[in-house]
């Protein structure tokens, strides 16, 4: 008899027939949960998902303390809670957060609207919230947009990084070189004059001459509607099958049971 034969306690036979059925049905209840579970679920595994984004009020509000609020990101926790999906959220300057996600190091940024340059390397969630691409002008300005000498003289700009911004830049507009860096710079460049209008989101633009009690010294001009989701990389989506439509449909269900009816939601396109 060996060694290890000798050391090992006497079993009885009943009770080691007892122990190895409960191992196998042990076993056998893992197996089934991971086939009950989404497959993202399986797939992610200690996996954290990186998600980078920018202060842009009332979407996504970074308060002094660093801690990021908003209602974009009020929604985006709320629907990853109840997914069981372990993320982060931290803050970065916008073009730093898209280029972040583009080289791999985060995994996704909001609240950002749809592009034809950012389609080809990420994917748009489903809308998140409604945004629509609002001018702010002077009141007494003689520039109307839309008209060819507005396009052809008015100085303009959007905030680095935007989609607005790279639209004014492809665009044929006069593009401020040196484009500001959010929204507070933004309505700085408009109020002392080294811009005749500024582009950017409804409720931003307005958030932000509200704040400085400018508003009445301004009239905005809407353009176009362009929703905000979150952008994924492809990279994490093939990573984690099914993900993204567990996300859009959980964002659905969460926007429809607090009342709000975006677009995109009933199969249509934002």
């Amino acid at each position: 008899m060996s060694l290890l034969c000798w050391a090992m306690p006497r079993v009885r036979p009943e009770t080691a027939l007892r122990a190895v059925r409960c191992c196998l049905a042990s076993l056998l209840l893992a197996g089934v949960v991971l086939l009950v579970l989404p497959s993202w679920v399986a797939a992610q595994g200690a996996d954290v998902l990186r998600l980078v984004t920018e202060h842009q009020p009332p979407y996504v509000v970074v308060t002094s303390g660093g801690a990021v609020e908003g209602t974009v990101t009020d929604i985006v926790r709320k629907v990853l809670q109840q997914m069981g999906v372990a993320f982060t959220i931290k803050p970065y300057p916008w073009k730093r957060a898209q280029a972040m996600t583009l080289s791999g190091h985060a995994d996704g940024f909001f609240a950002a609207s749809q592009s034809e340059r950012r389609d080809i390397s990420l994917v748009l969630s489903t809308p998140l919230a409604a945004q629509r691409w609002t001018w702010a002008l002077p009141k007494d300005s003689n520039f109307e947009p839309g008209t060819a000498a507005f396009m052809a003289e008015a100085r303009v700009s959007a905030f680095k990084g935007s989609n607005m911004q790279t639209w004014l830049e492809s665009g044929g507009f006069r593009v401020s070189p040196v484009p500001p860096d959010d929204y507070e710079a933004l309505i700085s460049f408009l109020d002392a004059g080294r811009i005749d209008a500024a582009l950017g989101g409804h409720l931003g633009i307005r958030e932000e001459l509200s704040r400085r009690g400018l508003l009445g010294r301004y009239r905005l001009v809407p353009y176009v509607d362009k929703p905000v989701g979150v952008y994924f990389s492809k990279a994490y989506l093939e990573a984690h099958p099914g993900f993204l439509d567990s996300f859009n449909e959980t964002a659905c269900s969460l926007l429809a049971r607090e009342g709000v009816d975006p677009s995109g939601c009933d199969g249509t396109d934002p």
